[in-house]
Protein backbone atom coordinates (compact mmCIF):
# COMPACT_ATOMS: atom_id res chain seq x y z
CA UNK A 1 0.00 0.00 0.00
CA UNK A 2 3.10 2.43 0.96
CA UNK A 3 4.13 1.92 -2.80
CA UNK A 4 2.07 3.98 -4.36
CA UNK A 5 2.15 7.48 -2.12
CA UNK A 6 6.23 6.81 -2.44
CA UNK A 7 5.86 6.71 -6.26
CA UNK A 8 3.54 9.48 -6.05
CA UNK A 9 5.80 11.89 -4.14
CA UNK A 10 8.86 11.12 -6.24
CA UNK A 11 6.93 11.52 -9.32
CA UNK A 12 6.01 15.19 -7.61
CA UNK A 13 9.16 15.96 -6.83
CA UNK A 14 11.03 15.24 -10.12
CA UNK A 15 8.67 17.26 -11.69
CA UNK A 16 8.92 19.88 -9.39
CA UNK A 17 12.69 20.49 -9.89
CA UNK A 18 12.18 19.62 -14.04
CA UNK A 19 10.00 22.96 -13.83
CA UNK A 20 13.05 24.73 -11.52
CA UNK A 21 15.72 24.38 -14.23
CA UNK A 22 13.21 25.23 -16.69
CA UNK A 23 12.56 28.77 -14.87
CA UNK A 24 16.04 29.03 -13.81
CA UNK A 25 18.03 32.09 -15.36
CA UNK A 26 20.30 31.07 -17.37
CA UNK A 27 24.41 31.83 -15.60
CA UNK A 28 26.98 33.79 -17.91
CA UNK A 29 28.37 31.75 -20.56
CA UNK A 30 32.22 31.66 -20.58
CA UNK A 31 32.25 34.35 -23.42
CA UNK A 32 30.35 36.84 -22.02
CA UNK A 33 32.93 36.79 -19.12
CA UNK A 34 35.78 36.68 -21.39
CA UNK A 35 33.99 40.07 -23.19
CA UNK A 36 33.95 42.06 -19.83
CA UNK A 37 37.06 41.32 -18.83
CA UNK A 38 38.20 42.35 -22.01
CA UNK A 39 36.52 45.26 -21.81
CA UNK A 40 37.81 46.49 -18.74
CA UNK A 41 41.50 45.55 -19.87
CA UNK A 42 41.15 47.59 -22.78
CA UNK A 43 40.09 51.07 -21.36
CA UNK A 44 42.70 50.18 -18.95
CA UNK A 45 44.92 50.40 -21.20
CA UNK A 46 43.49 53.17 -23.32
CA UNK A 47 43.58 54.93 -19.67
CA UNK A 48 47.51 54.45 -19.29
CA UNK A 49 48.19 55.11 -22.82
CA UNK A 50 46.80 58.83 -22.50
CA UNK A 51 48.66 59.16 -19.34
CA UNK A 52 51.72 57.96 -20.93
CA UNK A 53 51.21 60.26 -23.93
CA UNK A 54 50.38 62.94 -21.62
CA UNK A 55 53.41 62.87 -19.91
CA UNK A 56 55.63 63.33 -22.98
CA UNK A 57 53.76 65.38 -24.16
CA UNK A 58 53.11 63.34 -27.40
CA UNK A 59 49.37 63.76 -29.23
CA UNK A 60 47.93 60.92 -31.23
CA UNK A 61 47.43 61.54 -34.95
CA UNK A 62 45.89 58.07 -35.81
CA UNK A 63 45.51 54.23 -34.05
CA UNK A 64 47.99 53.81 -31.75
CA UNK A 65 50.30 56.49 -33.49
CA UNK A 66 51.45 60.03 -31.96
CA UNK A 67 53.85 62.65 -32.88
CA UNK A 68 55.81 65.34 -30.67
CA UNK A 69 56.24 69.01 -31.56
CA UNK A 70 58.90 68.52 -33.96
CA UNK A 71 56.63 66.45 -36.20
CA UNK A 72 58.68 63.08 -35.04
CA UNK A 73 56.48 60.41 -35.21
CA UNK A 74 55.99 57.60 -32.11
CA UNK A 75 54.40 53.65 -32.23
CA UNK A 76 52.63 53.05 -29.10
CA UNK A 77 52.92 49.59 -27.77
CA UNK A 78 51.45 47.85 -24.80
CA UNK A 79 53.47 45.22 -22.90
CA UNK A 80 51.87 43.08 -20.53
CA UNK A 81 53.60 42.14 -17.47
CA UNK A 82 50.95 40.84 -15.09
CA UNK A 83 48.82 37.14 -15.48
CA UNK A 84 45.97 39.24 -14.04
CA UNK A 85 43.81 41.40 -16.85
CA UNK A 86 42.12 43.20 -14.31
CA UNK A 87 44.81 44.42 -12.26
CA UNK A 88 46.64 48.04 -12.46
CA UNK A 89 49.50 46.67 -13.24
CA UNK A 90 48.55 45.32 -15.96
CA UNK A 91 51.37 46.46 -17.99
CA UNK A 92 53.33 49.29 -19.05
CA UNK A 93 53.25 51.77 -22.69
CA UNK A 94 56.13 52.40 -24.55
CA UNK A 95 57.13 54.69 -27.74
CA UNK A 96 59.06 53.59 -30.48
CA UNK A 97 60.34 56.17 -33.22
CA UNK A 98 59.30 55.40 -36.31
CA UNK A 99 59.50 57.23 -39.79
CA UNK A 100 56.60 59.67 -40.65
CA UNK A 101 53.24 58.08 -41.88
CA UNK A 102 50.56 58.53 -44.03
CA UNK A 103 47.25 57.86 -42.47
CA UNK A 104 44.72 57.69 -45.26
CA UNK A 105 46.89 55.05 -47.04
CA UNK A 106 48.60 53.41 -43.86
CA UNK A 107 47.67 49.54 -43.79
CA UNK A 108 48.59 46.30 -42.00
CA UNK A 109 50.00 44.00 -44.43
CA UNK A 110 48.42 40.19 -44.48
CA UNK A 111 48.46 39.98 -40.83
CA UNK A 112 51.97 40.46 -40.57
CA UNK A 113 54.95 42.44 -38.70
CA UNK A 114 55.04 44.61 -41.78
CA UNK A 115 52.62 47.30 -43.25
CA UNK A 116 52.91 49.97 -45.96
CA UNK A 117 51.61 53.46 -46.71
CA UNK A 118 51.98 55.09 -49.91
CA UNK A 119 55.38 56.26 -49.45
CA UNK A 120 56.83 52.77 -48.87
CA UNK A 121 56.99 49.25 -46.55
CA UNK A 122 57.40 48.94 -42.34
CA UNK A 123 58.63 46.91 -40.15
CA UNK A 124 57.80 46.66 -36.48
CA UNK A 125 59.41 44.48 -34.19
CA UNK A 126 58.67 44.37 -30.53
CA UNK A 127 61.44 41.48 -28.57
CA UNK A 128 63.15 42.46 -25.65
CA UNK A 129 66.41 44.88 -26.84
CA UNK A 130 65.75 44.13 -30.52
CA UNK A 131 62.93 47.17 -30.82
CA UNK A 132 62.06 48.88 -33.89
CA UNK A 133 59.91 50.63 -36.79
CA UNK A 134 61.64 50.93 -39.66
CA UNK A 135 61.18 51.51 -43.65
CA UNK A 136 62.28 48.58 -45.79
CA UNK A 137 64.65 49.56 -48.18
CA UNK A 138 63.94 48.51 -51.56
CA UNK A 139 60.42 47.23 -50.72
CA UNK A 140 57.64 47.99 -53.30
CA UNK A 141 54.41 49.05 -51.13
CA UNK A 142 51.82 48.60 -54.19
CA UNK A 143 53.12 44.64 -54.62
CA UNK A 144 54.56 43.87 -50.96
CA UNK A 145 52.79 40.72 -49.78
CA UNK A 146 53.97 38.95 -46.70
CA UNK A 147 54.05 35.44 -44.85
CA UNK A 148 52.75 35.57 -41.64
CA UNK A 149 55.00 34.36 -38.54
CA UNK A 150 57.76 34.41 -40.73
CA UNK A 151 58.94 37.46 -40.96
CA UNK A 152 59.06 36.87 -44.42
CA UNK A 153 57.74 38.78 -47.19
CA UNK A 154 58.19 40.15 -50.91
CA UNK A 155 57.95 41.97 -53.79
CA UNK A 156 57.71 41.20 -57.17
CA UNK A 157 61.16 41.55 -57.29
CA UNK A 158 62.46 41.12 -54.48
CA UNK A 159 62.44 38.92 -50.85
CA UNK A 160 63.05 40.26 -47.17
CA UNK A 161 63.92 38.70 -44.07
CA UNK A 162 63.11 41.20 -41.30
CA UNK A 163 63.82 44.94 -42.55
CA UNK A 164 66.69 43.21 -44.73
CA UNK A 165 66.84 42.54 -48.73
CA UNK A 166 68.21 39.18 -49.50
CA UNK A 167 69.16 39.83 -53.16
CA UNK A 168 69.94 36.14 -53.93
CA UNK A 169 66.01 35.00 -54.27
CA UNK A 170 63.44 35.24 -56.54
CA UNK A 171 60.15 35.92 -54.98
CA UNK A 172 57.99 34.04 -58.16
CA UNK A 173 60.25 30.92 -57.22
CA UNK A 174 59.97 31.17 -53.19
CA UNK A 175 59.55 28.17 -51.20
CA UNK A 176 60.03 28.42 -47.15
CA UNK A 177 60.77 25.55 -44.90
CA UNK A 178 59.96 26.41 -40.97
CA UNK A 179 61.43 24.77 -38.42
CA UNK A 180 61.84 25.64 -34.51
CA UNK A 181 61.71 28.72 -33.14
CA UNK A 182 65.10 30.86 -32.75
CA UNK A 183 66.16 33.84 -30.98
CA UNK A 184 68.80 34.18 -33.37
CA UNK A 185 66.01 35.21 -36.14
CA UNK A 186 64.80 38.29 -36.04
CA UNK A 187 62.32 39.18 -33.94
CA UNK A 188 62.80 35.52 -32.09
CA UNK A 189 60.81 33.95 -35.30
CA UNK A 190 61.33 29.88 -36.69
CA UNK A 191 64.31 28.90 -38.39
CA UNK A 192 64.09 28.76 -41.71
CA UNK A 193 65.62 27.53 -44.72
CA UNK A 194 64.57 29.52 -48.24
CA UNK A 195 65.36 28.18 -51.42
CA UNK A 196 63.99 29.49 -55.48
CA UNK A 197 65.30 26.70 -56.90
CA UNK A 198 68.93 28.37 -57.45
CA UNK A 199 69.97 28.86 -54.01
CA UNK A 200 69.24 27.73 -50.25
CA UNK A 201 70.01 29.66 -47.84
CA UNK A 202 69.67 29.07 -43.79
CA UNK A 203 68.03 32.29 -42.73
CA UNK A 204 70.37 34.88 -44.26
CA UNK A 205 72.86 32.99 -44.78
CA UNK A 206 73.94 30.83 -48.27
CA UNK A 207 74.14 27.12 -47.59
CA UNK A 208 77.01 24.79 -49.43
CA UNK A 209 73.84 22.51 -50.16
CA UNK A 210 73.65 21.64 -53.65
CA UNK A 211 70.26 23.15 -54.58
CA UNK A 212 69.19 19.37 -56.71
CA UNK A 213 70.09 17.97 -53.39
CA UNK A 214 68.48 19.74 -50.91
CA UNK A 215 65.88 18.27 -48.77
CA UNK A 216 64.47 19.99 -45.55
CA UNK A 217 65.89 18.59 -42.38
CA UNK A 218 63.56 16.66 -39.82
CA UNK A 219 61.85 19.41 -37.97
CA UNK A 220 61.47 21.92 -41.14
CA UNK A 221 58.08 22.17 -42.82
CA UNK A 222 57.20 23.41 -46.42
CA UNK A 223 55.52 26.51 -44.86
CA UNK A 224 55.49 28.85 -48.14
CA UNK A 225 54.62 27.49 -51.59
CA UNK A 226 54.31 30.67 -54.07
CA UNK A 227 51.59 29.58 -56.35
CA UNK A 228 50.76 31.52 -59.06
CA UNK A 229 47.37 32.98 -57.78
CA UNK A 230 49.57 34.11 -54.48
CA UNK A 231 52.51 36.24 -56.54
CA UNK A 232 51.69 39.90 -55.87
CA UNK A 233 50.10 42.43 -58.22
CA UNK A 234 49.47 45.82 -58.61
CA UNK A 235 47.00 47.52 -56.72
Amino acid sequence: MLAKPLLFLLLNTLALFACQAQTATPTDSSKQRFARVLAKRNKLIDTKFEQAAAKRQLRRVFRRFYRDDSGQFYRGQFELSDSDPESDKAGFVVFIKCPTLDPSTYHDVDSSNYSADKNGVYYFCFSGHNTLFVIVPGADPLTFRALPGLEVGYDTQHVFLGANQVPTLRPTALRVYAGPENSAVPCGSNDMYLTDGLVVLKNEKLTQVPVRAFRAPKGYKLAYPLRSSNQPTKR
